[in-house]
């Protein structure tokens, strides 16, 4: 998912989890991190080179694997296929081993690399759910975010108006 591309040794080296069925958000994530854990490198553009369409009523949209989940004879299915897998993403993000009570995980973690290095690598520590600075603001330093994000710019023009009123 996502836009991310490689050699076609990650297939082999890092196939997609058949175990994780249903899965729609929580994908990106766990792809990430199994990735990261088999010794795979991220690098990521400086400016957008692509978009994704999120309009799910677009005409482009229809006929989409979610349109399933509708049909009253699957939806039960699909939707305990798809909590099984948010539950064994949730349960591996959070560094939780698996054990014959919850035996629902399927490949795994990786051994070139831990969770707690990842964590460390993308600010984000999925247990605790924080996340840095700098994995908030993609590592823009702190003196350039000012210009470059929206939220900046509304603090600006709430102290404009404040100013006003006083």
């Amino acid at each position: 998912a996502g836009f991310n591309f490689s050699l076609s040794t990650k297939i082999k080296d890092c196939p997609q989890d058949p175990n994780l069925k249903c899965l729609f958000f929580g994908e990106e994530s766990i792809n990430a991190l199994r990735l990261f854990t088999n010794g795979y490198n991220f690098y990521t553009p400086t400016h957008s080179i692509v978009y994704h369409l999120w309009n799910r009523k677009d005409f482009l949209r229809k006929g989409v694997w979610r349109d399933l989940f509708k049909d009253d004879k699957l939806k039960k299915l699909l939707i305990n296929l798809e909590n099984k897998s948010k539950l064994a993403v949730q349960q591996i993000l959070n560094g939780i081993e698996n054990n014959d009570n919850i035996n629902i995980y399927g490949l795994g973690l990786g051994k070139q690399r831990t969770l707690k290095q990842y964590q460390q690598f993308c600010g984000i520590n999925f247990k605790n759910k924080t996340i840095t600075d700098n994995a908030r603001f993609g590592g823009i330093k702190e003196k350039e975010r000012e210009s470059l994000f929206e939220e900046f710019q509304q603090n600006k023009l709430m102290d404009l108006i404040s100013s006003f009123q006083t």
